[in-house]
Formats: structure tokens, sequence, C-alpha cells
């Protein structure tokens, strides 16, 4: 069953250290990304390998990011592309749009040389998946767990703020899907639910949201990179100062 990811209040920032964050988003479209999203996965939890890929309806899985510290990822990934991802059960999953989350152990792969090729040998008994699904439109990133780690419901608090981070970095690039319509639909959702934001601080938020540095969002949007720590100020004192970051989380779902 998959786990829907609401307001992630409970979910600790602090698990990713602030300037981590800001390498990341400034290393989305570059060979450092994939690297980089492993180190700090790697660093708070036991993820020995990450897999982003996204699809379309009717198509097959398209890379968008990956790395391991073990030998013959491609493999894997080439073997998923092409055969295994309409055995993966949660590419079986149908459902709403909306950011979830679901962990599938290696006895869940029914398929035996899937199962084989992609946890066995490489030794991982988990994967957690976190999907961000569209209508027409599937992004998934994957973060494999070895065989012994901790329970992966344990993992769920540290990944899940770094997994939107990558995948609004993604979605930032413009690799995976219209950046502008994304704005558009989270202006919208901030408008809708937060009638007492003004329009700039909803644009402003709406741009954090997808992880545009300051510097972007005020060239973006014609004011001075301070100002946009201004108006992200006025929109947290207006919501009573609720946590930014489970606001936005809420939203880019």
């Amino acid at each position: 069953m998959p786990l829907s990811l609401g307001p992630t209040t409970a979910l600790a920032s602090s698990t990713i250290e602030p300037a981590r964050c800001a390498a990341l988003i400034d290393a989305c479209g570059t060979s450092a990304f994939p690297e980089l999203l492993l180190d700090i996965a790697s660093q708070i939890a036991a993820v020995e390998e990450i897999f982003a890929w996204e699809r379309r309806a009717g198509e097959a899985p398209q890379v968008l990011a990956a790395a391991s510290w073990l030998d013959d990822q491609q493999k894997r990934i080439t073997s998923y592309a092409g055969r295994f991802f309409r055995s993966d059960p949660l590419v079986e999953q149908a459902g709403e749009p909306g950011f979830f989350l679901y962990v599938i152990g290696a006895a869940e792969i029914g398929f035996a040389e899937y199962r084989q090729i992609c946890f066995d040998r490489p030794n991982f008994e988990h994967k957690m998946s976190f999907v961000r699904r569209q209508i027409d439109h599937t992004i998934v990133l994957n973060f494999y767990l070895k065989k012994g780690a901790a329970n992966p419901d344990q993992a769920v608090a540290n990944l899940s703020l770094l997994a939107n981070l990558a995948i609004a970095s993604l979605l930032r690039e413009g690799r995976s899907g219209d950046v502008t319509a994304g704005l558009q639909r989270i202006e919208g959702k901030l408008k809708s639910r937060f009638p007492v934001l003004s329009p700039m601080e909803c644009a402003v938020l709406a741009r954090l949201a997808l992880a545009f540095p300051p510097r972007d969002i005020a060239r973006s949007l014609g004011i001075k990179p301070s100002s946009v720590k201004t108006y992200r100020a006025r929109a947290s004192a207006k919501l009573d100062h609720s946590d930014i970051a489970s606001v936005l989380a809420r939203v880019i779902a």
C-alpha cells in the first residue's frame, strides 16, 4: 500500500545540512548530481544505490539520474528499463496524481530474473520508491537499501525530504515536465489553500517549492534577492509562522 506524504512537519530537516541541499540543487543537470545525491542518502540511511527515472503513458522509463557504490549498475538499469519495469509492483499501481512512497522488499518481486539481477546479486533487501504521479507522467526516485539495514520505516523521515528536494531539482532543470506549468499549478494551490497570501508571496513560495535558488527567484520576478527573503518571512508570518518546508511539501504533490 502506498504511503501518501501529506504534511511533513514531523520530518527532521536537520538530518541534511542546508549547505549540502544547496550544493545538490546547484549540481542538478551535471554529472555530479547523482553522485552527490547518493553520497547524502548514504549518510542519512543505509543506501547503496540511487536510480531516478521518468515515464510517460505507454513508454518505457527514461533515466534521469543513477549512481551506485556497487558494480554492474548499468546492467541493472538496462534490464529494468527494457523489461523488468513491467513487473515492478509500483508500476502496477494506479491512482490519483500526487506524491507517494512505496517500500518494496525483494520478497515482493514475483519475476525471478528481476529479483535475482536487481535485488539478490547486489544484496539489496528493500527499495524505497518516491513517486510523483501525474495523469500521463510519472517520476520515480529509488533508494536501494542493503541487507541488514535498519527498519526501512525508520529511513522514511530521513529520505522523504531528500527525495522531495531531488525531484523538485529535476523539475526545475526542465528534464521532467514543464516547469512553467508546474509553477502555475503550485501558485494556484497556494492561492486556493492560503488566500491570505499575496500574489508575490505565492510566486516566491512556488519557486521555493521547485528548489529555485534565491538569485533565480529574484531574477524571474524582477525583484532584489533580499526581497525573496522578505516575502518568505511575510508568508511565514501570515501562516502563523508555520514551517514553510512543510507547507511546500503539501503543495508540490
